[in-house]
């Protein structure tokens, strides 16, 4: 239950890191997010520890996060620091993981390796994206900054893609 709780928590931390984005105060959006970190990693010792993780609980915590990502990149899209087509297509990618994985039927969600990487490479991302503005540096990195989000946009595609591959052959496999 504790644990549910702080995934449900980076909610409306994820709301709260919209005006703070969009308003340039970026050591509070940096605050924000390592907080939001902090849940993230607490919520799943708890979990493993404490008690058994749930459906529920996986779908609030990649639910959250998911979120809180979104909302991340679609404010500095939104101020076009990076391409608008990545907070979309995580968006996508996330819609795609919970159908896929069975999770609406609380048949748990099953990560793929790719997507994993790329849910951690999101965060991280934002993070980085962040700090580059309170240090005012973001503009001397922003070719590098172009270059690493739109190889996010091609990791998620090439995720996408790879879900829906295994996902075909699944239906067609005799087993099924």
């Amino acid at each position: 239950m504790f644990a549910n709780l702080l995934s449900a928590l980076r909610f409306p931390l994820a709301l709260i890191l919209v005006p703070l984005v969009w308003n340039e105060h970026w050591a509070w959006a940096l605050a924000l997010m390592m907080f939001a970190i902090a849940t993230d990693i607490i919520d799943g010792y708890v979990a493993r520890r404490f008690a058994k993780p749930t459906p529920v609980g996986g779908l609030l915590d990649h639910g959250s996060d998911a979120f809180l990502v979104v909302c991340g990149l679609g404010t500095l899209a939104a101020q076009s620091k990076i391409p608008i087509l990545l907070p979309i297509l995580v968006t996508l990618a996330f819609t795609q993981y919970l159908l896929d994985s069975g999770a609406i039927r609380k048949a748990g969600l099953r990560a793929s390796r790719l997507g994993k990487i790329n849910g951690q490479l999101y965060i991280g991302f934002l993070v980085v994206l962040i700090a580059l503005n309170l240090f005012k540096a973001h503009d001397q990195v922003a070719p590098i900054v172009l270059g690493v989000a739109w190889a996010l946009v091609g990791s998620t595609l090439l995720s996408m893609i790879d879900r829906a591959r295994h996902r075909f052959q699944a239906e067609r496999s005799p087993n099924n």
